[in-house]
């Protein structure tokens, strides 16, 4: 948690103040649930909601590098260029996106599709908007 509170605060600073360029945010700042299925989304997704997107892999290894060399903990990063679009069927869509959508901004999968990322067999998932 602390390593993700750190990149989060290093994001507002920016790459010139020697903070980090290329965050999007947390999973759980980047997604919009109904209030009514928060709690079942929180179980869900459990601790993939501090993972942390990131606009590629290369800045991704820069907060890898920015908490190693600070000792400010660990987070799990999700570069956007690596995770991989998946084929969702049209009613699962339709369905998905009545109950989890993106936070408004926020970015989807390159290809636009609904998107997974895979770190370590855990999965982050962001709905369609």
């Amino acid at each position: 948690m602390q390593g993700v509170r750190e990149v989060l605060k290093a994001s507002r600073k920016g790459a010139g103040a020697g903070g980090l360029s290329g965050v999007h945010g947390a999973v759980a700042e980047l997604i919009r649930v109904p209030e009514h299925l928060e709690i079942a989304v929180e179980t869900a997704l459990g601790g993939a909601l501090q993972h942390v997107v990131m606009e590629d892999e290369r800045s991704a290894r820069q907060g890898i590098a920015f908490l190693k060399q600070r000792q400010l903990g660990r987070a799990t990063f999700l570069p956007l260029d690596v995770m991989k679009g998946r084929s969702v069927p049209e009613s699962e869509k339709r369905r998905g996106s009545q109950v989890v959508g993106a936070a408004p901004g926020a970015d989807r999968p390159p290809d636009g599709s609904a998107g997974e990322a895979r770190r370590n067999d855990r999965s982050a998932c962001f709905g369609q908007r």
